[in-house]
């Protein structure tokens, strides 16, 4: 069963130019080649930071080149004990590579060294080509690259980039990264400008009511009793709309236009005061606080949902702009979420993430701001990303399986094959392509597991 994703002609246009990994592709028709991230030694800093860089190492093959499989720890513990054995070594020198290399049939090897020194690190990594025929080894790139320790995650994945393609030119990371909290621009500052007294005589005593209205509006505002403001501005406007005749209420008309603007003003100011107060939360924001970030996006959402219960009778000048900039704080965060689960692997969530993103981008997006095209592009990142991670993992899986099978222990046999099927079934489903499926029913077949059938799964092709 295919799913079809409708997000916009925009949209379509960039599914159309930027090439998606499917089974038809060349990159999953040919061999993938292997590779293995081994030792990544540091030095000056925590040792759970290895995790984090070979995470972000991971993740930037699986977005930047499909045409490789990753070899995992799993894979070398069942299968490679020769390559466990020097990897619990520690050794870390071309020789132990090259033996490692021999030992799980790998085409590429990949590691380095993490130091910290003050404020700065600097990481060294190497990645050595296997030549399958001679059996030899050779250098194929080395990079060093110094670093803040803040600007980590940008340039391991720089470095990754360049160690796996030697013609790719690290790109020093601008001052506003897509990955770090996007910028927040201040509201602009509500100026409360007098009212237009302009009238004849003959109004003079219901001018002279609408005047004391006002002193008192404007003294509520300065004490920041801004309700009050509201309730006596919409009371001389009631006022003037239902207690005078058509003649007077016709020479009121300008003074009941600034008495509305003075009304709105007070609105904007009220709005701007509370997003700034919930900027302030935001740039506070530590990376990773889920809670936090909640908290905060359904403060945003209580703003946009009173801002649509107010009328546009009772506020015809800047809601708009208000509410325009509450929905940009929302796309920030859907970002920032999504960004948070495609470092962990979790593509449907970081998909969805996004999707939010562009949908609310859709209904601002203007000359400035092309946010379909952005959160678009994203959007079919994650998904070739997602792809691309599945497929190696399945691979690994189905490796681990066939390994335990020609031993003859059915059941790891039979659990790796498992722990195949829960990938293809569980929250990465809408990433599963008909290829993955095909590879997987073939082991399930020699093996006995489950057979996949479209009522289990979407593929998504």
């Amino acid at each position: 069963m295919k799913k079809i994703l409708v997000l916009s002609g925009l949209l379509i246009f960039v599914l159309i130019i930027v090439p998606i990994v499917t089974k038809h592709g060349n990159a999953q028709q040919r061999d993938k080649k292997k590779l293995y991230i081994s030792t990544i030694s540091v030095e000056g800093l925590p040792q759970n930071i290895i995790k984090q860089v070979r995470n972000t190492i991971e993740v930037t093959i699986y977005e930047k080149f499909a045409d490789y499989r990753v070899i995992t720890d799993d894979d070398v513990r069942v299968m490679y004990r020769k390559a466990e054995q020097l990897m619990a070594s520690g050794c870390n020198a071309d020789s132990c590579q090259q033996q490692i290399a021999d030992a799980i049939d790998a085409d590429e090897i990949l590691y380095g060294d993490l130091v910290q020194k003050g404020d700065l690190c600097t990481f060294k990594g190497k990645c050595l080509i296997r030549n399958r025929n001679t059996l030899t080894i050779d250098v194929k790139s080395v990079v060093q690259y110094t670093f803040a320790q803040d600007e980590m995650e940008y340039y391991i994945a720089e470095i990754t980039k360049k160690l796996l393609n030697p013609a790719y030119a690290i790109v020093k990371k601008a001052v506003k990264q897509e990955f770090a909290l996007p910028e927040l621009k201040p509201l602009k500052q509500i100026t409360i400008e007098p009212v237009q007294f302009k009238t004849d005589d003959q109004l003079a005593q219901i001018v002279s009511i609408i005047k004391e209205k006002i002193n008192d509006a404007d003294e509520y505002y300065k004490q920041r009793k801004y309700k009050k403001a509201i309730e006596v501005y919409n009371d001389i406007i009631t006022r003037i709309e239902t207690k005078l005749t058509g003649e007077r209420k016709q020479k009121l008309l300008g003074i009941k236009d600034d008495v509305t603007k003075h009304r709105d003003n007070i609105y904007a100011a009220i709005y701007s005061e509370r997003i700034t107060q919930i900027d302030e939360q935001y740039k506070a924001l530590k990376e990773g606080d889920v809670k936090q970030i909640d908290k905060i996006m359904q403060a945003y959402e209580t703003i946009e949902e009173e801002l649509s219960r107010i009328p546009d009778s009772e506020w015809l000048f800047q809601k708009q702009e208000i509410m325009k900039t509450v929905k940009q704080r929302e796309i920030i965060l859907y970002e920032v979420m999504g960004q948070m689960a495609f470092k962990q692997y979790d593509f449907t969530t970081a998909y969805d993430m996004m999707r939010k993103a562009f949908d609310i981008g859709n209904t601002i997006s203007d000359d400035k701001n092309n946010y379909n095209i952005y959160y678009g592009e994203k959007l079919v990142i994650i998904r070739g990303t997602a792809e691309n991670y599945i497929t190696s993992r399945l691979q690994s899986l189905i490796s681990i399986a066939e390994y335990y099978n020609f031993n003859d222990d059915t059941a790891n046999a039979k659990k790796a094959l498992n722990q195949a099927y829960s990938l293809l079934t569980g929250k990465q489903k809408p990433y599963v392509t008909q290829d993955v499926v095909e590879k997987y029913n073939t082991a399930a077949q020699v093996i006995g597991g489950t057979i996949l059938t479209d009522k289990d799964i979407e593929t998504s092709e």
